[in-house]
């Protein structure tokens, strides 16, 4: 009979360094080589013993190569790493929404205004949830987007596709 529910995945992983490049990289234990993502260089599996961390569970070993990945970069940059792809609906450390609320003439319904040009900039056309993390981002409630979104919407600001994006009208 077959057993049903949770299971905690103790699979191990072998969490190693690039020997070309440095990047870090995760294998199970079972397999025989692995390809290096950044520069193509192929490990055999059963060589990384002495040089990697063995972490048990897909979810601990992923959190144990990020956090690698992490320090490398603060090491070599000074910085946390973006991994964000152009197009991206995610924002990044380095986002130009940051300090555009500085000037305290601003409304907050202004501020809005501003935060939706900026991301017009950026994508064009944009999902409904973007808004709302961004607004977040910046400290306006749920309640008070909605509220900004449909006088966009009155005025003439925000329109929306077919498809449920919502642009500015220029």
């Amino acid at each position: 009979m077959k057993e049903r529910g949770w299971k905690k995945d103790v699979t191990p992983y072998f969490v190693f360094c690039c020997f070309k490049c440095n990047n870090y990289s995760l294998v199970k234990t079972t397999q025989k080589r692995k390809k290096c993502l950044r520069c193509g260089h192929f490990h055999i599996v059963t060589q990384l013993e002495s040089t990697s961390e063995v972490i048990k569970g897909a979810t601990a070993a992923r959190k144990r190569l990020i956090e690698l990945q992490n320090s490398l970069s603060l090491k070599e940059t000074g910085r946390l790493p973006d991994f964000s792809a152009d197009g991206d609906y995610s924002i990044s450390n380095s986002s130009n929404f940051d300090n555009i609320y500085s000037n305290k003439e601003l409304t907050k319904y202004d501020f809005f205004k501003m935060v939706l040009r900026k991301l017009d900039q950026r994508f064009k056309r944009f999902p409904e949830h973007v808004i709302y993390m961004l607004a977040e981002d910046h400290g306006i409630s749920k309640e008070k987007v909605k509220r900004f979104i449909d006088i966009c919407f009155r005025e003439g600001f925000l329109k929306k596709t077919q498809e449920d994006l919502f642009y500015i009208q220029k």
